[in-house]
């Protein structure tokens, strides 16, 4: 499959509740890489309790390009979704000086995380 339609499906199979679609976002962003594939490979890692991963991948889409917003709300979701407010705020802040208001990020915390992690 190619970077591009791997990028097409992915989000379509995530979306549909199929968590194996990491494996598509993986495969998009080892080929040709970018903020947009990063941040939603970071955050199906993120629902699937990758944690560590979706940090990585957060922080490569700033490595490719500082000024995106995404990552920076993101890589702050991960501490907040953990009651760690203050390590949350030092990526939001970041982020909201060049983003717009905060409507909502790309991925909120799921209601219910334990049948998500069984499915990935």
């Amino acid at each position: 499959m190619s970077p591009a339609d791997a990028a097409l499906a992915a989000p379509e199979c995530f979306h549909c509740g199929d968590y194996e679609s990491v494996h598509l976002f993986a495969e998009a962003a080892e080929k040709d890489p970018s903020t947009e594939i990063l941040n939603d490979l970071g955050y199906a890692q993120q629902t699937c309790g990758h944690m560590q991963e979706a940090e990585r991948s957060f922080r490569e889409a700033l490595t490719i390009a500082p000024d995106n917003t995404q990552a920076p709300i993101n890589l702050g979701a991960l501490p907040f979704n953990k009651g760690k407010i203050e390590a949350a705020a030092h990526w939001l802040e970041r982020a909201s000086p060049r983003s717009k208001p905060l409507a909502a990020p790309l991925y909120a915390a799921p209601s219910s995380t334990a049948s998500l992690s069984r499915t990935c």
